[in-house]
């Protein structure tokens, strides 16, 4: 008998039950190998399996299409090669710990530049949590400073020197009475010198700060070795940065008179020529002017000497000296 056919009479025996008195179904128990229901055949041959779920499959035979709730089924399931694709053989427990770690929306990581600029940061960090500060910046205490405040932290220097003091209405100033606001150099021993052309006196200078204007004089205790031979005082200006300046340079030639020179800052002075009358006396010489420096000063105002004659001496003894001031 066909299988065609098998099917057509199995379909009659199946309605054939349904009509019958409600009895029948008692008889059906569920199991395999069920042949006959009330002495009728089924099939003829084959089993038929019945439980109280629905079938059970057992082998199935056929085209796999014609199972349409297995292949529905099976068709809801995802495909092995997407599943061994997305999978790495060695995933970790501890790589599974980390991602649960990792909040909901967790942004991936920025570039190291954007990272450290300060200014892609937002909120505020305990000062108590840095490291590396002074104690002043976590105590802010006046009492936890230390050291020299800079000068040039204090109106930008513009008038600080020795003899200016920081006023109240923050600039540098020279004191007015109740104490001697002149700056004194003085020679600690002989300066000599047989040069024609004037040289720099150890010692008697001194660094003009910018934008400010100074008064100065010099006294100098003058010898010669040859009376026909005199001292030529002197003055050379700081470099750059004098907006003006004066000076007058007077030399005894006498007891009864003097050489003198006069002028400004656009060259450096030097007093006539005149000679000593005697050459085991002390005679002054004076150097006095003004200056007025401007923003940026190089250099120092200098007190200077020549002889009258290249190769013989003369001299600025101890206890000669330059006084200045900033007024």
């Amino acid at each position: 008998m066909s299988n065609r056919l098998k099917d057509v009479l199995l379909a009659q025996k199946l309605r054939q039950l349904e009509a019958a008195d409600s009895g029948f179904q008692e008889e059906l128990v569920s199991g395999t190998n069920i042949k006959t229901v009330n002495g009728n055949s089924l099939l003829g041959s084959g089993d038929v399996v019945i439980s109280g779920s629905g079938a059970a499959w057992g082998s199935v035979t056929g085209t796999l299409a014609d199972q349409t709730d297995l292949q529905t089924a099976l068709n809801n399931k995802q495909p092995l090669a997407t599943v061994l694709t997305n999978t790495t053989a060695a995933f970790t427990t501890a790589q599974e710990t980390k991602l649960s770690g990792i909040a909901t929306a967790a942004t991936a990581n920025d570039t190291d530049a954007n990272l450290k600029n300060r200014a892609n940061h937002t909120g505020t960090q305990a000062v108590g949590t840095i490291t590396g500060l002074a104690t002043v910046a976590t105590s802010g205490s006046a009492a936890d400073l230390s050291g020299n405040l800079a000068v040039a932290r204090l109106n930008g220097g513009t008038g600080a020197s020795a003899t200016t003091f920081w006023r109240g209405d923050g600039t540098w100033a020279a004191p007015s009475g109740g104490s001697d606001p002149w700056t004194y150099i003085k020679l600690a021993s002989d300066f000599t010198t047989s040069s024609a052309t004037a040289v720099d006196i150890t010692g008697l200078a001194f660094t003009p700060d910018a934008d400010t204007q100074y008064e100065f004089e010099a006294c100098l205790f003058m010898r010669t070795a040859t009376t026909t031979v005199g001292p030529r005082p002197g003055i050379a200006w700081a470099t750059i940065g004098l907006s003006d300046g004066v000076a007058s340079i007077f030399q005894t030639s006498s007891v009864s008179a003097q050489v003198q020179q006069h002028g400004d800052v656009s060259l450096a002075l030097l007093s006539p020529v005149g000679g000593l009358p005697t050459t085991t006396r002390t005679y002054a010489g004076r150097v006095i002017g003004s200056a007025i420096m401007g923003g940026s000063p190089t250099g120092d105002i200098q007190i200077t000497l020549a002889s009258e004659t290249g190769g013989t001496n003369v001299t600025a003894r101890t206890g000669s000296y330059l006084k200045y001031r900033a007024i």
